[in-house]
């Protein structure tokens, strides 16, 4: 969002840039009306408000207030003189003392229009936004030509966008999906293993879902490139035909995302806290970084490592483990900047606190995602991933070395806006198979969901 917003941001600047071409003429109209004044002072100091003035005119800014300044102690005061050093002042980059001297020429002439403007201008520069409103609204109560006032229009128009980031919000939401999961306990279909018949809750069970999510974010900017946030899930989804693995959920966030010139920075501490049926069954403790880089208008450069800290029920602790999980690869976007591709590669491992535990394990694999944007309200998403999961635990798998590849299919429909502001509509299909030299965790699973989702403002 802090992107989108300074894009924005910049092409409006870069509008009033150009309008401001056309007020240099408005500068040397009010400058020539104040020369004779300027002369009858001091015939010396007019000559060089005039030569001042044509470098300004040159755009040679700098050159023009180096040459005023030192005269500032026999024309501080006259407006001519104050007006036109204010304004070489302000477009050399020596905003502080634009303001000075500008305030300086108001208090002395308050009508001054084009002292207003270019005070406004300053304050706009500075990053005073309450300043620079106030006075371009002092502006509109005047008469002005028409190329002018739409400058006005566009610098108040850019201020509300810049106050906008300064903003705290607070968005909560609400999502309702309903489907049908293939496997919703992820188990074999085998019903022998080892020569055993299995549990039933062990074996491959279908069922229909419905899910309720309530989800909560609040950001407040701390600086012009600095966001902080928290955030709040609250899920629980039930399963009629397997409700042994209904599933509650609770994650809590908080961190800070920096957007700076070509590159953006996220880190956030966590928590996840997992119910299945009713009991306890995992919490996780986790801290995320990640990395954007605008390599050109075409490639995006990503990363992002997390550390899990994942700690199950007692009777499970077994599975205790430290985890790290790393994604670095590229995006390239279209001409239209909306539809894309991308490529990562995935890298971790898990590292159990039990030493005899047979859940250690490294993991690599390949993901491949898109995106195309067909208008504003409809957006399709897609990703493919092949993961290569090697158990290096001290203790096997039933006498085995455990080795997985998983392959992941997703795809999503996104319409938004649907009947009203703020609703979404999602349907989505995935697909996950998971092959493993040991048979038990040898499995396939496809799911189909709608979701509606509601965000309030």
């Amino acid at each position: 969002m802090l992107i989108v917003l300074r894009k924005k941001f910049r092409f409006i600047k870069l509008l009033t840039v150009l309008n401001l071409l056309f007020l240099s003429c408005i500068k040397v109209s009010y400058a020539n009306e104040l020369d004779d004044a300027v002369a009858a002072h001091d015939q010396a100091l007019g000559k060089v408000v005039k030569q001042a003035r044509a470098k300004l005119i040159e755009g040679k800014a700098e050159e023009a207030y180096q040459l005023l300044l030192p005269h500032e102690a026999l024309g501080a005061g006259i407006i001519g003189y104050d007006f036109l050093l204010g304004t070489a002042a302000l477009d050399s980059g020596h905003i502080s003392e634009s303001i000075m001297i500008l305030q300086r020429t108001l208090d002395v002439e308050p009508d001054l229009s084009g002292a207003r403007l270019e005070l406004a201008r300053a304050f706009f520069e500075q990053g005073d936004n309450e300043q620079a409103r106030h006075h371009f609204n002092l502006l509109k109560q005047q008469s002005m030509p028409p190329r002018v006032a739409k400058v006005v229009d566009q610098y108040l128009t850019a201020i509300e966008r810049k106050s906008s980031k300064y903003q705290s919000k607070f968005i909560p939401s609400v999502s309702f999906n309903l489907g049908y999961d293939s496997n919703v306990n992820a188990a074999t279909e085998d019903e022998l293993f080892l020569g055993f018949f299995l549990n039933e809750n062990n074996i491959a069970q279908e069922s229909e879902f419905v899910q309720l999510e309530l989800s909560s974010l609040y950001s407040k900017p701390v600086s012009p490139d600095t966001l902080f946030f928290v955030d709040a899930k609250l899920s629980h989804r039930a399963n009629p035909q397997a409700s042994f693995v209904d599933l509650t959920g609770l994650n809590i966030s908080s961190g800070f995302r920096w957007d700076m010139k070509n590159s953006d920075f996220g880190l956030k501490l966590g928590g996840r806290n997992q119910q299945v049926d009713g009991g306890f069954n995992r919490e996780t403790v986790y801290l995320q970084g990640s990395f954007l880089y605008q390599v050109s208008d075409k490639f995006k450069l990503n990363t992002l490592l997390t550390n899990n800290q994942n700690r199950y029920q007692d009777n499970v602790e077994i599975r205790d483990v430290d985890q790290i999980l790393t994604s670095v690869g590229f995006q390239y976007f279209a001409d239209n900047k909306n539809d894309s591709i991308g490529l990562f590669y995935l890298l971790g491992e898990d590292d159990a606190l039990i030493k005899s535990s047979a859940y250690s394990n490294e993991r690599k694999g390949v993901q491949l995602t898109a995106q195309k944007v067909f208008s504003a309200d409809l957006l399709l998403t897609g990703v493919a991933l092949v993961n290569q999961v090697d158990y290096v635990g001290e203790t096997l798998f039933f006498g085995v070395t455990r080795e997985d590849k998983q392959k992941i299919l997703a795809l999503s429909l996104h319409w938004f806006n649907l009947t009203e502001s703020n609703w979404r509509l999602s349907t989505s299909l995935s697909y996950i198979d998971n092959q493993s030299n040991v048979p038990l965790y040898d499995f396939e699973r496809a799911e189909l969901s709608l979701t509606m989702q509601k965000q309030f403002d």
